[in-house]
């Protein structure tokens, strides 16, 4: 049996954080660089851009005139060029920390395709943790994005295990959250940045509904896709998945909620036309493209 399951939550919260702090501190004099974007865009409103399954016919060309938080896979978005060909307002592309399935063989792959389809340099930030072959031994193992202002924030406190959200833990220039899904990392950046009205667009959050992948990501094939399908979709999905997808979700929408409560002179709208995501007011894309702050 698990030793886990003999501990109270809160206690356990506490020994992961022990844990991650100390690995952090390895990466503290690199992570601190990051208080130099704190709060440089408040007053502003940018767009955080997803990869659900609408994203696939939707018309995002506007947003090179809009401050952007790219996140993941969206250099595999036929307009990704277009929308992050003007530096100002400024562009900015986060992925949170890298996983299994893939291996580091696979992420290095989808790295190399990455730097060939972004064009443009922008602000990047990369997700790490306590794993080896993370996303910084990967980047400077083959000096990837050398054009582009690369930064790591460091991904250390779990969000589970009794855990309620603080303030001071979505702060990007010390150990902040270690969530399930990139929109929190990319909400920490914007409300990092200090954006006041922060839109979502390709947010679906359906995983739990969908039968195929297709139904699930707007792009059809990348080579960190193929292993995820073949762990979420394929002959050797394992049983307990349905479950640890609704037990992320939960989490997740836990934190939306805290998020909302926590920054209630913040607007976060989710301009997605389709998905699960309502926990934050709904919004048309082209109504909110056609106003400005």
């Amino acid at each position: 049996m698990d030793i886990k399951y003999f501990f109270p939550p809160v206690l356990l919260h506490r020994l992961r954080y022990i844990k991650h702090y100390i690995y952090f501190l390895r990466h503290r004099a690199t992570i601190n660089k990051n208080s130099r974007f704190r709060n440089i865009h408040h007053g502003k409103r940018c767009f955080i851009i997803g990869s659900g399954p609408s994203m696939a016919s939707l018309d995002i060309s506007a947003l090179a005139n809009e401050h952007v938080i790219a996140l993941n896979s969206f250099f595999l978005n036929p307009q990704c060029n277009q929308v992050l060909e003007q530096s100002m307002p400024e562009k900015y592309y986060l992925a949170p920390p890298n996983h299994a399935p893939q291996t580091e063989d696979n992420w290095t792959q989808t790295l190399r395709k990455m730097q060939e389809e972004i064009v443009h340099p922008v602000s990047m930030f990369w997700g790490i943790n306590n794993n080896q072959g993370n996303w910084k031994t990967i980047i400077e193992k083959n000096n990837f994005f050398s054009k582009c202002d690369v930064n790591y924030f460091f991904c250390g406190i779990g969000t589970r295990d009794g855990y309620r959200l603080k303030k001071e833990d979505m702060d990007l220039g010390a150990m902040s959250l270690s969530a399930s899904n990139a929109l929190i990392n990319g909400l920490e950046l914007a409300l990092y940045l200090g954006f006041d009205e922060i839109y979502l667009i390709g947010f679906e959050h359906n995983h739990i509904c969908v039968q195929r992948p297709e139904e699930y990501r707007a792009y059809p094939s990348a080579e960190h896709y193929e292993q995820e399908k073949k762990y979420d979709f394929g002959l050797d999905r394992p049983k307990h998945i349905n479950y640890e997808i609704l037990g992320n979700n939960y989490y997740t929408f836990k934190l939306y909620l805290e998020i909302a409560k926590l920054f209630p002179e913040k607007r976060i709208v989710n301009c997605t036309p389709s998905g699960i995501l309502d926990v934050f007011p709904r919004m048309n894309f082209d109504d909110v493209l056609k106003s400005k702050i």
